[in-house]
Parts: structure tokens; C-alpha cells; sequence
């Protein structure tokens, strides 16, 4: 799967979230028995439509999540980072979420804040192997002394 269908999945699985959110639902329903694929959908539609369904539910995490991969897609990770915060502010036990900060302040070389979130992952999800990998990569890079 590529990165744009990857935010186009997120686009979809938020809107869904939303109108869920919105107009309650009884059964999630998959991306292909509701919406057709938008093959002209690029990274900067996908943002300014998870900002679009934030302003509509705000206290939801989903959205800002999305919001957050598709910046990264974009490559833009200090916006990353704050919806991935918010993310986390509106739904503190989502290990993802933190995952995807902690991998985002080790591409900033960011160390102590990339170990703590990966030790928060580690502390939700004990058998999570890719957060022992990558605290273990930030320790071993950027904090000499610390492996």
C-alpha cells in the first residue's frame, strides 16, 4: 500500500469516526461498502479535510491522528507532532499514537522525548517489540553512556 492510499485510508476510516460521532452508528462499516475511492485525493486535500472533521468533533482523537500521519506523509514533522499531542490529549491510552510521536522526535533527533514515548508504549503494550526497538535505537544514537 503506498503512502497516499495509506492517508486516503485514514480519510476514510476518520470520516467514518465523524459521521458516527455525529449521527451514531450500529455497525462500523468498511471503506468499500461506503465510499468510493477518490483517486484524485492528495496529501494537502486529506489535511484540510481532517481539520474539516476536527472543527466538527473536536474532542475525538481520530482526526488528529489522521491529521498527523498524513503531515508526516507530507513531511512535515514539528505539525506532526502537535496532532499527534492532541491526539494523545484526547486519548491518552493510545499506544499508536505515542509510537508514531516517538518515531517522529527520533527523526528530529530529539532523544529524551523520542525514549520517553516509547517507554509510554512500552508501559501500555508490554510485548510491543518495535518500541524496545526504536528506545533502543534513540539510546544507542543519541545519548552516549545510555545503551
Amino acid at each position: 500500500m503506498s503512502s497516499r492510499d495509506t492517508v486516503l485510508e485514514g480519510f476514510i476510516t476518520t470520516t467514518l469516526v465523524v459521521l458516527c460521532a455525529a449521527f451514531g452508528c450500529e455497525k462500523r462499516q468498511t471503506s468499500e461498502e461506503t465510499l468510493p475511492r477518490d483517486d484524485s485525493l492528495d496529501i494537502e486535500s486529506a489535511i484540510g479535510m481532517y481539520s474539516d472533521a476536527i472543527q466538527v468533533v473536536p474532542k475525538h482523537a481520530e482526526p488528529y491522528y489522521s491529521r498527523a500521519v498524513a503531515h508526516l506523509e507530507n513531511g512535515d514533522v514539528d505539525r506532526a507532532i502537535v496532532a499527534f499531542t492532541e491526539a494523545i490529549r484526547q486519548r491518552p491510552t493510545d499506544g499508536e499514537a505515542y509510537y508514531n510521536r516517538g518515531s517522529a522526535y527520533l527523526e528530529k533527533a530529539e532523544a529524551e522525548k523520542a525514549i520517553a514515548d516509547f517507554s509510554e508504549v512500552i508501559r501500555l503494550e508490554p510485548d510491543n517489540a518495535k518500541a524496545f526497538n526504536n528506545r533502543g535505537i534513540a539510546r544507542y544514537r543519541f545519548i552516549p553512556g545510555l545503551v
